[in-house]
């Protein structure tokens, strides 16, 4: 009988809660638990473990936030990137619920990004918060209800929405459900500085409405192509 020889392969395995970040192209380890069994993890899930997704939230149990009246041409959250920020920001989920919308009246929650950075106009300065509680604070900021225009203008060559819905109420709203926007994407825009990610909300007339913003933020070298 011939001997039978039988190879085996050593692999250098990182055991740790925490993934490695390597540069771009260089050699990396496999990614293992502390146990040793394989981690597949959503993009998303991972990003979050290293500390690097955000939120933002408008509106608090029973209070919630109004929207425009006749006019929505200005955000009522706007997460700003500024030149100086280093990351690039990347759209991960969006949630409009309107609670109370206005009979007779036609009503429209848009989710939008643009390549400037809208500036504060006459706006309120929001609380970011790390999805890992703890850790770091965001490189961006978060503004809310403008009243004023911002720094650039909100629509034009540099703006695109990324989900839009409405409804129109001719007859007693009471009667129909509310209308809700999620945005959640399979491809999410990367945003580089100066860039801006917003949530409208408004109509016929003012309705008010729960709102959040999740995104990433990658510093800028770990995209350079």
């Amino acid at each position: 009988m011939s001997n039978v020889h039988i190879l085996k392969a050593t692999y250098d395995v990182k055991k740790s809660v925490v993934p490695e970040r390597t540069s771009e192209a260089s050699r990396g380890k496999p990614w293992a638990a502390r146990d040793g069994a394989a981690i597949e993890m959503d993009w998303r899930q991972a990003l979050a473990i290293e500390g690097r997704v955000f939120c933002f939230n408008l509106g608090n149990v029973t209070t919630s936030v109004a929207g425009k009246a006749a006019d929505i041409q200005q955000p009522q959250i706007a997460i700003r990137n500024q030149v100086s920020s280093g990351v690039a920001m990347i759209p991960i989920e969006a949630h409009i619920y309107c609670e109370d919308t206005v009979d007779n009246t036609a009503t429209e929650l848009i989710v939008a990004c643009a390549s400037i950075d809208i500036g504060n106009g006459t706006s309120t300065a929001g609380v970011i918060q790390n999805m890992k509680s703890g850790a770091g604070g965001s490189s961006l900021y978060a503004r809310y209800t403008y009243s004023g225009a911002g720094t650039a203008a909100v629509w034009g060559t540099n703006y695109w929405e990324l989900q839009r819905t409405g409804a129109l109420y001719d007859v007693a709203e009471d009667s129909m459900l509310e209308p809700e926007l999620h945005y959640m994407p399979e491809v999410s825009p990367i945003l580089v500085p100066p860039s801006t990610f917003y949530l409208f909300w408004g109509g016929t007339a003012s309705v008010t409405a729960y709102a959040t913003a999740i995104w990433a933020e990658i510093p800028l070298g770990a995209i350079t192509v």
